[in-house]
């Protein structure tokens, strides 16, 4: 008799603990072994309710499935300790099959769309798998939130909203749920609640903004003060979603301004926009070829010492770090050469730039800054310390922005200039067709052969003027 009870009591711990670690990548097999076990009748629910998901699951499925069936055979002699090692062994199998990365990155499907296709009786049996799990498990959040998908579908909203609410009261990670609570708290003008939802929401899933920005595109566009003011204080606070925001927002707004109404918002916060916020706003910008309107946002967020020393070319004497951001100095690493700015060694404290190229080849993405000269006529200045051996040689050019016509060329550098030699360029900038211009440095190789240099340069002093006001230009 002790045997038997032990054997009983051996299976019985082998199929519930077996059923709970089989809930989630086979829940009908769990259901076999364990008919009540909550986790498996939810995920049994789920997969029918989100067939996006249950087709994804389909081979985990089958690699544990396969185990679980192995399990069922074992119920004529539990106490087989051979067996159940190799139960063991197989379970580590199973624990292999995950699901496909797309699975867990599907959008999130909230109501009505996730059972349309869905017959009365796969309502009813989906129903009863969620209550179920909720008797045996009274706060599963996946139960509350699958009963209130089919409150979706069925178009009462009232029950939706209070099944919704308690899923992502009682669990964060039930995206489904807070996603739909952002919306219904947004269409109910509950601007706070909807912020607060959009964060637990974008804290969980970032990958998931591109669902988030309309929301909350919405809400900047409303003209409603509440809606904008509640996104306002949310973005000052400096969230870990809000550089993925900015991002993605230029792309969704219907008025290319309110990125930046935004930006301007926060500016004078505890944490003021960076430059990893304006960059991607910027770039849309002038891939748009609103260069006026770049500039200007631009201009917004520089300290103001920086902003009292803006011209035609900003920081050309090299003694700001550069910011990567348009109108100041982007600077695009390549194999074989080094870009620094580095300080001089014959004056303490100034600093310069310096290129160290080779030996070998040299693939040089360039120096380059975005300009927004108006029509005239102008000389770039600068002065160039170094050597560089090779076929060709370092050249600055300037350009029409977005592709146009070139403006001019300065004289290529190779060879050897052991004291600081000046260079200059005069260009004319037309009246048509030139709104924004590109000064840039590349190597001045036309073949593979021409990138075989070696050696170092520095640039220093680079400024621009009105050719009238230039003075006499070197030979």
């Amino acid at each position: 008799m002790l045997a038997g009870l032990g054997g009983i009591l051996v299976w019985q711990i082998v199929t519930r603990s077996f059923a709970a670690y089989l809930a989630l990548e086979a829940p009908a097999a769990a259901l076999e072994l364990q008919p009540g076990e909550p986790t498996a009748l939810v995920r049994a629910a789920d997969n029918t309710l989100n067939p996006r998901v249950a087709e994804a699951a389909e081979a985990a499925e089958g690699a544990a499935g396969t185990v679980a069936r192995q399990v069922l055979d074992e119920r004529s002699s539990p106490s087989d300790e051979n067996r159940l090692g190799g139960l063991s062994e197989l379970a580590l199998k199973a624990a292999a099959a995950k699901l496909p990365l797309d699975a867990k990155q599907a959008a999130p499907a909230t109501g009505k769309a996730a059972d349309s296709a869905l017959s009365e009786q796969d309502r009813a049996q989906i129903r009863a798998q969620a209550e179920q799990a909720l008797v045996e498990d009274p706060l599963n959040a996946q139960a509350l939130r699958i009963l209130g998908q089919l409150a979706v579908g069925a178009g009462d909203e009232t029950r939706a909203a209070k099944l919704m609410r308690a899923a992502a009261d009682r669990s964060l990670g039930e995206s489904v749920a807070v996603y739909w609570m952002m919306q219904h708290s947004l269409k109910d003008k509950d601007y706070a609640q909807t912020v607060a939802y959009a964060d637990t929401f974008l804290r969980k899933r970032p990958q998931f903004v591109q669902h988030a920005i309309p929301l909350l595109d919405a809400m900047a566009e409303s003209g409603d003060k509440a809606a904008v003011d509640a996104l306002q204080k949310k973005l000052a606070q400096d969230p870990p979603w809000r550089q993925r925001f900015f991002a993605q927002l230029p792309g969704h707004s219907k008025d290319a301004r309110t990125p930046l109404n935004l930006l301007l918002s926060i500016k004078g916060t505890a944490a003021p926009p960076s430059a990893a916020d304006l960059g991607p706003y910027l770039s849309f910008l002038v891939n748009n070829k609103l260069y006026e309107l770049a500039y200007y946002t631009w201009l917004q967020f520089l300290p103001a010492d920086v902003l009292g020393r803006i011209g035609f070319l900003d920081n050309g004497d090299f003694e700001d770090a550069p910011s990567g951001l348009p109108f100041d100095w982007v600077i695009t690493p390549g194999a074989g050469v080094s870009i620094d700015i580095a300080e001089r060694p014959d004056t303490a404290d100034a600093h310069a730039l310096l290129l160290e190229l080779g030996p070998g080849r040299a693939d040089f993405g360039g120096v380059s800054q975005l300009l927004l000269l108006t029509p005239g006529k102008y000389q770039l200045k600068g002065k160039i310390k170094g050597e560089l051996r090779g076929k060709r040689g370092l050249q600055w050019s300037i350009d029409c922005a977005g592709g146009g016509p070139s403006l001019g060329e300065a004289p290529m550098f190779v060879g050897l200039a052991p004291t600081w030699t000046d260079f200059d360029i005069t260009f004319t900038v037309p009246e048509e067709g030139c709104r924004a211009q590109e000064l840039r440095l590349a190597l001045a190789a036309r073949s593979a052969s021409e990138q075989l240099v070696s050696g170092s340069v520095w640039y220093d002093d680079l400024q621009i003027k009105r050719a009238a006001d230039a003075g006499t230009s070197t030979p």
